[in-house]
């Protein structure tokens, strides 16, 4: 599987006012992304409220997702579930629906160790045959993926990469030294560090952001290749800017933004967020709604 560059949007989930999975929206939602120049959809990931989701709830977001991008970006579902046999059970079921990859976030209910973690993804790697990206969010000590544990679940039939969130570009690093020369990719996770991750040979970012702003990535990617670094500074320094807003109360920020550009997400989370003044949505519209998202 060839290395993918610039933004994976880690989707949000759109609910109803009865607070089920909005099918209709969803389906809107992946013609913009793709619209936007995406280069993949991770669909039930952490922007998409993975942990206050039921089971059929992912096999419904997988199957709209699926259906929708019918093949023109790829799709990678999160199949992270209660248990192992959850997991697979997810995964085996993406694979049928024409998922291209899966991605299953580090799980926190075996010990946390080497071992625990290889034997995990040995089974689920053993279960499928389509690429796996490993997931490690930010703050999941002792649940880590070390560089040196990498290399060893790098060596797997199905292992793809990895989305690293940690922040940690030592880390990071000796990751990307561990898999050198491999298909294997590091994403980085944390989108103010997208630029800071392309010498070391970073291509791919996972972010919220990707969501709102995907042209941005594309456009400091176009630039940092091209040799303009100055100008891929300032637009990664427009990034943070932009994330800084939507930060301050992620998913909601986000949903609040589409509703405004004609993209009919409710204000609906099931995971907590910070209560927003009226000041904060005037900010949101005048930072982030402009003429480059005209009325959907």
């Amino acid at each position: 599987m060839e290395k993918v560059k610039g933004p994976i949007v880690p989707m949000l989930t759109p609910f109803s006012e009865s607070g089920c999975i909005d099918g209709k929206t969803l389906r809107k939602f992946t013609n913009w992304l793709i619209e936007q120049g995406v280069s993949a959809l991770f669909p039930i990931g952490g922007s998409g409220e993975r942990v206050a989701l039921t089971k059929e709830e992912k096999k419904i977001i997988m199957q709209v997702v699926i259906e929708q991008a019918d093949k023109r970006v790829p799709v990678w579902p999160g199949t992270g579930g209660d248990s192992i046999r959850e997991t697979i059970e997810l995964s085996q079921h993406a694979e049928k629906l024409g998922a291209d990859a899966v991605v299953v976030v580090v799980p926190r209910d075996i010990e946390p160790t080497e071992d625990s973690i290889f034997d995990y993804y040995r089974e689920i790697d053993r279960s499928i045959d389509i690429p796996i990206y490993l997931y490690e969010p930010g703050g999941y000590e002792p649940y880590t993926i070390t560089p040196k544990l990498f290399k060893r679940l790098s060596e797997l039939s199905h292992i793809a990469g990895i989305k690293d969130s940690s922040s940690n570009m030592n880390k990071i690093t000796r990751m990307l030294m561990e898999v050198e020369g491999t298909k294997v990719q590091v994403i980085q996770g944390n989108e103010v560090l997208y630029l800071a991750s392309l010498p070391l040979g970073i291509t791919g970012v996972i972010g919220g952001g990707c969501n709102v702003y995907p042209s941005l990535f594309n456009e400091l990617l176009r630039k940092y290749e091209g040799g303009d670094i100055d100008s891929a500074r300032k637009l990664q320094w427009r990034i943070i800017e932009k994330w800084d807003i939507l930060a301050k109360s992620w998913p909601l920020t986000g949903k609040i933004f589409f509703s405004m550009i004609g993209i009919p997400f409710k204000p609906i989370c099931r995971v907590q967020t910070k209560k927003l003044s009226s000041e904060d949505i005037e900010r949101l519209r005048n930072s982030l709604v402009s003429d480059d998202y005209p009325p959907y």
